[in-house]
């Protein structure tokens, strides 16, 4: 009943009638109005991650971007970021056990002492495990570390060259002669013995010549052949190198001369590392090679949808791990 005396009311009433059709008119309109809006920009469209077999991937929340992983043994090992964490179980579970980092390189000794160095003047160490951290003052700002064994360590700083023979505990700059100024750019370094290491820069290649003291800078032949920023040594003869124009150089006559192998893309490679003189692995941008044959031939056996990989680190053929943006840790077993 109540239908129809609005209905009736509103043939008796062409004002009333005109008012309501005014009305639809303009919900209607609005209505339109909101249909003919400009179409939001779609979402960008992340593309999947494509892992070979053996590697899986987490992502701890909270975290941006990750500096470095490093691992001494098959299930216990480092990682920063915003903080220090630590994995007991080959990295499926992390461990925060630092409230700050401010550190972008690790190295673990054998006998399990930790160091973390970045954009200050210490280097940050625990023999405990994590337990504990100490700050050990030096007079540089280290860009990366490095131990040949538990007691004689390396760290290339914007000041120069430091040693340490007593596990860490102090340091001294070393006196060299054809070891250029490394300044604010970043710098690398490798060791196979107390006397034996290479630094790569923006400079170039150097290797020690016989002593700490003496260096001279390698021979680069083809590539870009400058702005490197990661070595690796297999041996005393075979060293490899990239830079970071997306090329990979290799040595066989322990750094006197290096050569162009291989261009992996068009951004920089950010870390290399070797299990023999013929296997190894490299990281740029989103993704990780692999080579079996000395560095000819690379293969693609990681790449992330979105983000970048860091730092890529192995202890043996079945174990290694690597680390981005994006807070992404990836295991291989």
């Amino acid at each position: 009943m109540r239908i129809f005396e609005v209905k009736l009311k509103i043939m008796r009433t062409p004002q009333s009638f005109l008012a309501v059709i005014a009305m639809i008119c303009f919900f209607s309109f609005q209505s339109c109005k909101k249909n003919n809006d400009p179409v939001p920009d779609p979402v960008p469209v992340v593309k999947p991650d494509t892992l070979s077999s053996g590697w899986s991937k987490l992502v701890l929340s909270g975290e941006t971007s990750f500096g470095d992983i490093f691992f001494n043994s098959s299930t216990t090992g480092y990682l920063v970021g915003s903080f220090i964490y630590k994995s007991t179980d080959g990295g499926n579970n992390w461990l925060q056990v630092s409230l700050y980092s401010g550190r972008y390189n690790i190295f673990i000794t054998n006998d399990n002492k930790a160091f973390f160095v970045g954009q200050d003047y210490n280097i940050l160490k625990t023999f405990d495990g994590g337990s504990n951290f100490v700050n050990t003052p030096i007079a540089g700002s280290p860009k990366d570390i490095f131990f040949s064994d538990n007691n004689n360590g390396f760290s290339i700083t914007d000041n120069g060259l430091f040693n340490s023979t007593d596990a860490g505990l102090t340091w001294q700059k070393i006196t060299t002669t054809g070891l250029p100024s490394i300044g604010s750019t970043y710098a690398s370094l490798s060791f196979i013995n107390s006397t034996t290491g290479w630094v790569v820069s923006q400079n170039g290649i150097h290797k020690s010549v016989g002593s700490l003291t003496n260096w001279q800078a390698s021979v680069v032949n083809g590539g870009s052949s400058g702005n490197f920023g990661s070595v690796y040594a297999v041996s005393a003869s075979v060293v490899y190198a990239a830079n970071f124009s997306g090329e990979i150089f290799k040595s066989t006559d322990g750094g006197a001369n290096f050569s162009f192998i291989k261009k992996l893309e068009d951004v920089g490679i950010t870390d290399v590392h070797f299990l023999t003189d013929q296997i190894g692995y490299a990281s740029a941008g989103r993704s990780i090679y692999k080579t079996s044959d000395g560095g000819t031939n690379w293969v693609k056996i990681v790449s992330l949808g979105q983000g970048s990989i860091t730092e890529i680190h192995f202890t043996d053929a079945t174990h290694g791990w690597a680390c981005g943006s994006n807070g992404v840790v990836l295991l291989f077993k």
